[in-house]
């Protein structure tokens, strides 16, 4: 019953508490398939506009998304950030695109802690602009 629901983020028990950080490299893990609970929370949010790394082979544009922004490496960025654990541990980001960045393009992010955590394998961040204090945490 653990996998229920998360049918391809299925992995072995034994991986430690961070699976991440040994079945990041496989559809065991991360494979996309926490697009359509972003879409459902982003609009839940209200969110219209957000930045995307996530890894995944589907076609993005027809996941019902609000509009976003492919973030460049290393370039912090501002606003609501959703990112899986395969393009935070490895720099993969859009299959279909051919998007790969290299590992540690968003270290930056280990200033902040996420907002929402979506399924097994996206994290919901909002970086506040320096000047922004209109968002506070739920």
């Amino acid at each position: 019953m653990a996998a229920r629901h998360d049918y391809l983020a299925y992995f072995n028990a034994l991986a430690g508490p961070d699976p991440s950080r040994i079945l990041v490299l496989g559809c065991d893990l991360d494979c996309g398939q926490d697009l359509f609970r972003l879409s459902r929370a982003l609009h839940a949010r209200g969110i219209e506009h957000f930045n995307l790394a996530v890894w995944s082979s589907a076609d993005i544009d027809r996941g019902q998304l609000p509009s976003y922004t492919l973030p460049k490496p290393y370039k912090p960025v501002t606003g609501w950030f959703a990112i899986s654990v395969r393009a935070r541990r490895v720099g993969d980001v859009l299959l279909l695109r051919k998007r790969t960045y290299p590992p540690g393009s968003f270290e930056w992010l280990d200033q902040y802690q996420p907002v929402e955590r979506i399924g097994k394998t996206i994290s919901l961040y909002y970086i506040p602009d320096k000047t922004d204090d209109t968002y506070t945490s739920p």
